[in-house]
């Protein structure tokens, strides 16, 4: 792997053929450091936009999640072990859990149960 200024070198090349940013009849093109004007776009605005991205994805799957654990704790009706088992379900599987709750027991809760 390599370190330091070529790796940083190899990235922005890798980033710059990605987004199709490299021509290599540029003046400033020097081979394996590409200094065109929009690799320093992708370097200042694409990559904290992907970030931010992902970031709010897992906060909202966090939400999701910690709303669903409390609505089927307070909601859910102690018939049995159903309660468990969906508490259970949604607090291992995270978000999967959480959507399987919100799509298909939920709904017929609130259906079944009017709460």
């Amino acid at each position: 792997v390599p370190m330091g200024r070529e790796s940083e070198a190899l990235r922005r090349k890798a980033l710059c053929q990605f987004f199709a940013l490299e021509p290599r009849g540029f003046p400033g093109y020097v081979a394996g450091n590409p200094t065109h004007p929009m690799c320093a776009l992708v370097d200042l605005l694409l990559i904290p936009f992907f970030f931010l991205m992902i970031a709010g994805i897992g906060v909202a799957a966090t939400v999701l999640w910690i709303w669903m654990l409390i609505d089927c704790a307070a909601n859910e009706p102690s018939e049995g072990m159903d309660k468990l088992v969906w508490v259970l379900v949604i607090l291992f599987t995270h978000l999967l859990g959480a959507l399987i709750y919100l799509l298909v027991r939920r709904p017929e809760r609130r259906r079944l149960y009017g709460r």
